[in-house]
């Protein structure tokens, strides 16, 4: 049989059609046909157009999305999306935020779609009010925009009391600083003492933030630490400031009044316009500053004392600890006591990480087991009373987080603790008389506030 004669196909079975050249042909045209007229009807209208610019993208903000439209409805306005108000136009945008970390106000702007030469503008004309330099991570800035995307002006705010603007007039950008208006009331508090102060104040209704301004404002002569006991009484009049109704902070201590295991202390706050007297004063008009400070930090207790003969807890052996120690935890910034020329700033054997300060009248100031030293802290500085120099740790030969001060004299070291520094100028004379007015005034005032829980006290 001859295999390769041509097949028979049984009824039913489709016979294969054959292909040829111009077949092929004909489909690669109506394929690239289809291509172009895809290509008109749905990518030519979008490449067409262009890339929106700068104010496009700003007015976008201004804009709500509509529903569709149905047929014969009566067309409706687009409705404006409600911005703060503004003194040049009140149908515009605001991009608004905060600073962060290493971030300049130029650059915050241009995360936000602003950039170009009007915010450079605005910027620069800032500057002659503010120094960016000083600027801080979570202050706020809002740029505001006009109804036709324009850039109109430039908001700051660093504090509640602190406010910058720019805006534009017929001569260009002006820049000012807003006056925040600020409501001062004279508040009157008394107060018993049961655990510490802090506690105390908040729970006679005040911040803590009191209780941090009396223990600075009796530094030379109370120790907080220590000296404080349950049942110690605290008179005071202090300024509380306000903004818009919000309490913003303390202002001056009119009148404090301290009763306790140190005795009765007393200041008052007095200034003159006519001279350059103004401070903290006793009741006799001393001034309440001193020489040296009670102590160079806020500690948790005295660890060691000043002594010719301690336990040494390293060394097990008795030696001379010629100094204090103060224990606080680690980070817990240290002051100078005084102001003065720091001397030495580096790690010293067992005294760890070390700074010397040389201050009037022969007396040197040393601060020992140093975690770190206060950033720029340099030989040859100048400090003053209370500045930070340093923060507590446990570096050198110690057993715990502490600081060791000790203080000499003419170079011999003496115990801190017993020494009696001169005061501040007093109350010139020529003064004394219109000071022991006021001051009689507010001690009556001082004495005549309730106390809370006095009562509990005295049964």
């Amino acid at each position: 049989m001859n295999l390769r004669q041509n097949p028979i196909y049984l009824r039913g079975e489709r016979r294969p059609t054959r292909t040829n050249a111009l077949s092929h042909v004909g489909t690669v045209l109506f394929i690239g046909l289809l291509v172009v007229v895809n290509y008109f009807v749905f990518l030519r209208d979008d490449a067409s157009k262009s890339t929106p610019s700068i104010e496009h993208k700003i007015n976008k903000t201004t804009e709500q999305p509509s529903a569709p439209t149905p047929a014969n409805a009566p067309v409706r306005q687009p409705v404006p999306v409600p911005v703060p108000p503004m003194d040049d136009d009140p149908s515009g945008a605001v991009l608004a935020g905060k600073l962060r970390k290493g971030e300049t106000v130029i650059e915050a702007l241009r995360k936000l779609g602003a950039e170009g030469d009007a915010v450079k503008a605005v910027v620069r004309e800032m500057e002659k009010v503010f120094d960016f330099r000083t600027a801080r991570v979570g202050d706020q800035f809002a740029l505001i925009i006009d109804g036709r995307g324009k850039i109109a002006g430039l908001d700051l705010t660093t504090s509640p009391t602190d406010k910058y603007q720019v805006r534009r007039d017929e001569d260009g950008w002006i820049a000012r600083k807003i006056a925040v208006p600020v409501d001062i009331e004279i508040a009157q508090v008394g107060c018993t003492v049961r655990t510490s102060l802090y506690d105390s104040i908040k729970r006679c209704g005040e911040d803590p933030a009191l209780a941090a301004r009396l223990v600075d404002l009796f530094a030379w002569d109370i120790d907080f630490f220590q000296d404080v006991q349950r049942g110690d009484e605290v008179r005071l009049m202090v300024e509380k400031k306000h903004v818009d109704g919000q309490f913003l902070a303390y202002g001056n201590l009119l009148a404090v009044e301290y009763v306790g295991k140190a005795g009765t202390a007393r200041a008052f706050w007095y200034e003159d316009e006519s001279s350059d007297v103004r401070g903290y004063f006793t009741d006799e008009g001393q001034a309440l500053k001193k020489e040296f400070l009670k102590t160079p930090l806020k500690y948790t207790r005295i660890s060691s004392d000043y002594s010719h003969n301690r336990y040494h807890p390293v060394l097990h052996k008795y030696q001379k600890h010629l100094g204090v120690d103060y224990a606080a935890p680690i980070g817990a910034p240290v002051w100078a006591v005084a102001s003065g020329t720091v001397t030495f700033v580096g790690a010293k054997g067992p005294n760890g990480n070390l700074v010397a300060i040389q201050h009037a009248n022969g007396y040197t100031s040393y601060y020992a087991h140093l975690s770190k030293f206060e950033k720029g802290l340099e030989v040859g500085d100048l400090v003053d009373q209370k500045t930070v120099i340093g923060y507590v740790g446990q570096t050198g030969r110690a057993t715990g987080p502490h600081l060791h001060f000790a203080l000499k004299h003419n170079d011999r070291f003496v115990n801190p603790q017993k020494i009696k520094f001169a005061m501040d100028n007093p109350i010139p004379p020529e003064l004394i008389e219109r000071f022991m007015g006021e001051v009689g005034q507010r001690l009556e005032q001082l004495q005549s506030i309730p106390v809370q829980d006095i009562e509990e006290k005295r049964s």
